[in-house]
């Protein structure tokens, strides 16, 4: 697997992505923030929304992918989830499935800092995290 390491830069998209999630939490609504730097260096930052029923949630991850369309400050180059708790708790988490899906399409070329399996934080390639990805292939 293709790791890179998390840089202070990294750590400060980080620390975006967790005081925008601690400053807009409401339990059981929105806990999952997020924050995304593109190759201009504009940083982004966005929150889940949580539907009712569950089936209609949006996690944080669209939610900056979508300013990245919207608002043209160029392709994401990375992009980071932090879930915050009630006790004021935090930590990184890695992007469900519809989520790597979305980063895969339109920010291909991202990185994604997510918790390794000894919960050390990497970089990895939207590859890495989806290496089958769907494609339309003629048959």
């Amino acid at each position: 697997m293709d790791t890179y390491d998390v840089s202070e830069e990294d750590k400060n998209l980080i620390e975006a992505a967790r005081l925008y999630v601690a400053e807009h939490f409401v339990a059981d609504q929105h806990f999952v923030g997020s924050a995304g730097r593109t190759t201009d260096g504009t940083v982004l930052t966005g929150i889940n929304l949580a539907g009712s029923p569950r089936g209609i949630d949006v996690c944080g991850e669209p939610t900056v992918l979508a300013q990245t369309v919207v608002k043209r400050y160029g392709k994401l180059e990375t992009i980071v989830a932090v879930r915050y708790n009630a006790d004021g708790t935090s930590y990184v988490v890695a992007p469900c499935g519809k989520c790597r899906e979305m980063i895969s399409r339109y920010s291909p070329d991202a990185l994604v800092i997510v918790p390794d399996k000894t919960g050390t934080l990497r970089k990895v390639s939207t590859e890495e995290l989806l290496p089958f990805k769907y494609r339309k292939t003629e048959i």
